[in-house]
């Protein structure tokens, strides 16, 4: 089975007169591989001075190799029953060293005759999210997953594949940054190519892709991912000057039945292909859907494995840089934890914290995680690299502030380093319901020498005991703040008034779930220190414990 054979059904359907209306004229038959019949539009869009420049001349005066052989692979499937629907790709156009894209559809006459129509691509249309920069594409992607579910208003399910190409470093180092990007600009477009009218691709990294597709049964998912290993594998990108063969790995998931989950299933999804690729690529894996995360998975099931978490260190840590707007260089990372699951997924904290906290084994994971951070510190700067990390502590922690304070002053790898370099964080409405409890931890972690923070910060229309009565080294704004400027509501006012009493108390504050440029922008004029959130950087569960840095 190959790739065209699982997405032929899905193909978009579009008429004809539909067709001429979007190419506003610009049309040429295809006889052979020869241009003929070309409209002035036609010619314009392709870069030529008039149609008879172009008119009786070969597809690849204009086409690059690999343009063409895409070209080719459409007017193959471009069959009788195709007809007036047609099929569509996209092709580009070499202009001052740069390409533009161009919405292609070849479709077929009454006399059987193969036209090809050409329109304008903007940037912002759907399919380009394949060629976005990577940054507007994740903000893309996140936006359509809070928007999906597993059930499509067609009673189609929805997946998400992920594409990863395989050996990018070793492509670079061979070939340069500039003809690798190209190729993964073909890659790309070989991606949009083979997807469904209602299917999505988006950029995730470089040389890595995120299809968002619909298809009747899960299995259909799976043989669209399975064939793209085969497809790409197949296939020679480049140009005329250098092609070549990629592999990839491939992972498919299925979408859960509520959008909030979509998260979750994507961070497994792109897991899952890393290790395989790391495990040598070339190849597909179909994700189990978070079998731990899955209604089956009990409280009752979930305290044991936590409890085993915890003695075998099946625990794995994720860090988020967090940005400083106003030119502060040193690096901050907020700190978040994963569990491991036996497919060597990762399952998001709302899977297990509930039950962890049933259990009263939050304390244990609030030192597990301290003193993770904490190794994590001290191995950095043995490679002359200084960093502060964002530790939370959950309110079962604050209950017994004092056996906190004594483990800390006990444990060897938080005592080998710096304590300015964790900050412990509270969430507002945990500090607010433990007044007393909230301040003696605060005043002892300053004693020590460590910072303390609040999060999730307005939540509650009062703020000015809480600030008043304790150190405080930052404050993180609710994450509703970020949510509210990229919906464009109207918490402009309410926002600043936060902000303003902040920066009276000379506070730093940082803003969280950052999706946008325009909501930082916009939380830069009002006063916030540091960002972070998707857009900046997706949380990296490995980067520092490699002894790397995120940029």
């Amino acid at each position: 089975m190959t790739i065209a054979d699982v997405t032929n059904e899905y193909r978009p359907s579009t008429s004809n007169v539909e067709l001429e209306q979007q190419s506003e004229g610009a049309r040429a038959r295809l006889d052979g591989a020869v241009l003929v019949d070309a409209t002035p539009r036609f010619a314009d869009l392709i870069g030529a001075e008039a149609p008879d420049a172009i008119n009786g001349q070969a597809l690849d005066s204009w086409l690059s190799k690999g343009d063409i052989a895409r070209l080719a692979a459409a007017r193959a499937h471009l069959d009788d029953d195709c007809g007036p629907t047609g099929r569509g790709i996209i092709l580009r156009r070499a202009s001052a060293g740069a390409t533009h894209p161009l919405s292609a559809h070849l479709y077929t006459d009454a006399d059987r005759n193969q036209w090809l129509s050409l329109a304008p691509m903007e940037a912002t249309s759907v399919p380009i999210l394949g060629l976005s920069p990577i940054a507007d594409a994740r903000m893309a992607l996140h936006r359509h997953l809070a928007s999906i579910s597993r059930w499509s208003n067609t009673g189609r399910l929805r997946g998400l594949v992920f594409v990863a190409i395989d050996g990018i470093a070793v492509l670079q180092q061979q070939f340069g940054l500039a003809s690798t990007d190209g190729l993964l600009e073909e890659v790309s477009l070989f991606l949009i190519d083979n997807l469904a009218d209602t299917d999505r691709c988006f950029r995730f990294a470089v040389g890595e892709y995120v299809l968002s597709i619909e298809r009747a049964e899960p299995a259909e998912v799976s043989a669209t991912a399975e064939a793209l290993v085969r497809a790409i594998g197949g296939t020679e990108f480049g140009n005329d000057q250098r092609a070549m063969h990629v592999t990839a790995s491939v992972t498919a998931i299925m979408l859960g039945a509520e959008s909030t989950a979509n998260d979750r299933r994507l961070q497994q999804l792109v897991d899952s292909g890393y290790r395989l690729r790391e495990a040598g690529g070339d190849a597909f894996r179909e994700c189990e859907g978070e079998p731990l995360a899955d209604a089956g998975a009990g409280s009752g099931a979930w305290q044991a494995r936590v409890e085993q978490a915890l003695a075998t260190d099946q625990f794995r840590l994720a860090f988020q840089s967090i940005t400083s707007l106003a030119g502060d260089q040193r690096r901050y990372y907020d700190v978040l934890l994963r569990y491991v699951d036996d497919h060597g997924g990762m399952i998001m904290p709302a899977n297990f914290l509930p039950a962890a906290e049933q259990a009263g084994l939050m304390p244990q994971i609030d030192r597990w995680v301290a003193r993770r951070a904490a190794r994590v510190i001290a191995d950095q700067a043995a490679r002359d690299m200084e960093l502060t990390l964002f530790v939370k502590l959950s309110n079962i922690t604050l209950d017994d502030a004092d056996a906190f304070i004594e483990w800390l002053a006990e444990d060897e790898a938080i005592s080998a380093i710096d304590a300015q370099q964790i900050v412990f964080c509270l969430r507002e409405s945990d500090a607010r319901s433990r007044v007393a409890a909230t301040r003696q931890l605060a005043a002892e972690l300053d004693r020590r020498g460590f910072r303390f923070a609040l999060t999730h910060f307005g939540e509650s229309d009062s703020q000015t005991p809480m600030i008043e009565s304790l150190a405080l080294s930052f404050i993180k704004l609710a994450p509703a703040f970020a949510r509210q400027l990229a919906e464009q509501n109207n918490e402009d006012t309410r926002l600043q008034h936060i902000v303003d009493f902040v920066r009276e108390h000379r506070v730093p504050l940082i803003a969280e779930h950052i999706e946008d440029a325009a909501s930082m922008a916009r939380l830069w004029q009002a006063g916030v220190n540091y960002v972070q959130g998707h857009f900046i950087q997706e949380p990296d569960p490995a980067a520092l414990q490699r002894g790397e840095t995120i940029d």
